[in-house]
């Protein structure tokens, strides 16, 4: 993914749109749960390097 991107040129603040459509099963699942959490409290969204350390630390 990190190819494309760069490929690509997407911004920074796009990748983690652009990744979410990607998710699958528990990845989806557990991302959804994330951002709903983070709406909730006012937390910004994650920056493509936290949704990476996110998924990569809890899956």
């Amino acid at each position: 993914m990190e190819d494309r991107f760069h490929h690509h040129h997407v911004p920074e603040e796009e990748k983690p749109v652009i990744a979410e459509d990607t998710l699958t099963e528990d990845a989806f699942v557990y991302w959804n749960l994330d951002a709903n959490i983070r709406l909730d409290y006012g937390v910004p969204d994650a920056s493509w390097r936290e949704m990476k350390e996110i998924l990569m630390n809890n899956l």
